[in-house]
């Protein structure tokens, strides 16, 4: 210890300045510092190396040829391996389900038949102008009943209408006979276009 020789406090060794009235250290007493065996201790290590090592240890091998076998680096693909993998792309698969589009052939046919007893409806009530024959699909025979009926209507002044209209009368007749056959006819022309019986 260092006794300051102006007001005699004792100081440790390496103090600049006295703990008490702040004299520099010039005016300490002089006594050597204690040694290892005296209290103080080891001596401090040697600083570390630039690889945070002990200079009194070597180093290891990977440090000193850069590079780290450590598990998680020794199972890391390349660089070029990385950039020449390419993923592999499955070609898509298209499965044809026969048996749906049967179902939506069929339900479409439902849909789109005539009934014959709609039909006969249409010609008790409607049959002098030709709307079950529309309804049929027979558009051209539909609209010769049809013009034969408002041109006997146009003639009724003259007398003529009267004799006329009953052209209209007699077919509508007829075809309340013929409405089932040409009811069958239309749906299976229906189905063939449809192709629900291949």
């Amino acid at each position: 210890m260092n006794t300051c020789t102006n007001c005699g406090t004792p100081n440790m060794p390496m103090a600049k300045f006295c703990k008490s009235c702040g004299t520099p250290n010039s005016a300490l007493g002089n006594s050597a510092p204690l040694s290892p065996q005296q209290g103080y201790g080891n001596s401090a290590p040697l600083p570390p190396n630039q690889h945070g090592y002990s200079n009194s240890a070597p180093l290891p091998t990977s440090f000193q040829t850069g590079q780290l076998n450590t598990p998680y680096t020794q199972n890391l693909p390349s660089q070029q391996q990385m950039v020449s993998y390419q993923p592999v792309q499955q070609a898509p698969v298209y499965i044809q389900q026969q048996g749906t589009s049967d179902v939506g052939k069929l339900m479409m046919f439902e849909a789109n038949k005539k009934s014959a007893g709609v039909a006969i409806l249409l010609c008790f009530f409607f049959g002098t102008l030709g709307v079950h024959r529309f309804y049929l699909g027979q558009s051209g025979t539909g609209a010769a009943m049809l013009c034969i009926t408002i041109t006997s209507w146009l003639l009724m002044f003259v007398l003529v209408g009267f004799v006329t209209i009953w052209i209209s009368v007699i077919w509508a007749f007829i075809d309340l006979f013929l409405i089932s056959g040409m009811t069958s006819n239309y749906n299976n022309q229906l189905a063939a276009r449809m192709n629900i019986y291949h």
